[in-house]
């Protein structure tokens, strides 16, 4: 049986109350053992050996990895643009069939809309949680650490014009790229995410933790430690509206994203990712709203990884066939979502990013801080 957020934040006072302390997993966020059913793949023996190929939608085997590749300017190497994907985990995982199961790979599945270009329902709005921090009446933001496994997490806080300590606000993460930093990612490679989302939500940048990136075999646990220990930090010290509480990423990010939204529904609101693939097959049942954004000419990141995700989503969201308007003209939302879940789909044609092969359109596309924005907000 699901637990409300409502549920959730009132456990977490209670048990702030009782004076009890917490650890990584002491915030009411489940955490995964590495090699169980739902969690990341085992750590192999050698991280920088090559990989097997992921899942991929539609049951195809995805690209592998290309140990190595950077996400910023370019890639160490150049990666095949059909054999490599450098985003994908060291030991692959199974090929996904796509929705679920269905086989679908660009049809997919996702809610009748009242607003055709966003999905939801604002007759049926989810009720604002306060977070604990609504007692502690914090301001502070600008850099700030953790200590995870014994080394410093870093992460950047920041503040909305005119937060209040005492007003449930809307909570954003925002993950970067392989071989980027978090205030790269807040500052340049997200273009536009400080303005579209950074003036209305609390948002948080994290450093990632075990490696270059979020997602290899070896980063997933310390990643999903930080996770814990940040999303408690960030509910104990900040007035959050627990029931709007998003991930946004790109690249390995991205698929970062897409494994929080896996293994965290009861936490997770939405997502919004740009380049992001499937990793993990077995999720939770609770649902998560989503905005994929994915380019058709990716080199770095195939998009048959992001059709992937999608069709994940549209499975565990009870989403149908057909598409209607999204929130800009490259995006599809989804149609017959369950109520408050909505699916949106965006392919871009942007080249925003070059590696060795050439131009690619594996950046984040000039209209995707504004699609995400829009999208979170008009979630119910």
């Amino acid at each position: 049986m699901r637990l409300s957020r409502a549920s959730l934040s009132l456990g977490l006072v209670l048990l702030l109350a009782a004076g009890c302390s917490s650890d990584s997993s002491g915030d009411g966020v489940t955490s995964f053992a590495p090699g169980a059913a739902g969690s990341a793949p085992a750590q192999p023996s050698d991280p920088g050996t090559p990989p097997a190929a992921d899942g991929a939608a539609g049951g195809s085997a995805a690209p592998g990895v290309a140990p190595g590749t950077s996400d910023g300017s370019g890639s160490e190497g150049g990666p095949d643009p059909v054999a490599l994907d450098p985003e994908a985990p060291v030991t692959g995982n199974e090929g996904s069939t796509g929705a679920g199961g269905t086989g679908a790979d660009a049809g997919g599945v996702a809610v009748i809309p009242s607003d055709p270009a966003v999905g939801g329902d604002p007759a049926f709005p989810t009720a604002v949680t306060p977070s604990a921090g609504c007692a502690n009446g914090s301001t502070t933001q600008g850099a700030a650490q953790l200590t995870i496994r014994g080394a410093q997490a870093d992460y950047v806080v920041t503040l909305p014009p005119g937060y209040s300590p005492t007003t449930p606000t809307p909570l954003a993460f925002g993950f970067h790229g392989r071989n980027r930093t978090h205030v790269e990612f807040q500052t340049i490679d997200a273009s536009g995410i400080q303005t579209e989302l950074g003036s209305r939500y609390i948002m948080v940048y994290p450093k990632s933790q075990g490696g270059p990136g979020w997602n290899f075999d070896a980063e997933v646990p310390p990643s999903i430690e930080f996770f814990d220990a940040l999303y408690a930090q960030m509910t104990q010290n900040y007035c959050v509206d627990l029931s709007r509480v998003f991930a946004v990423g790109h690249s390995s990010g991205g698929y970062f994203s897409i494994i929080l939204a896996c293994r965290y529904g009861s936490l997770l609101r939405g997502i919004g990712t740009v380049a992001g693939a499937i990793q993990e097959q077995m999720c939770t049942t609770e649902r998560v709203a989503g905005l994929l954004i994915h380019g058709p000419n990716d080199t770095v990141v195939n998009i048959s990884g992001g059709r992937g995700a999608r069709d994940q989503l549209l499975a565990r969201n009870g989403c149908q066939q057909g598409t209607g308007p999204g929130v800009d003209a490259l995006c599809q939302a989804y149609q017959g979502c369950a109520e408050g879940f909505p699916v949106q789909w965006c392919e871009h044609t942007e080249p925003t990013y070059s590696d060795t092969n050439g131009p690619t359109n594996h950046g984040w596309p000039s209209f995707a801080s504004r699609a995400i924005r829009t999208f979170l907000e008009a979630l119910p």
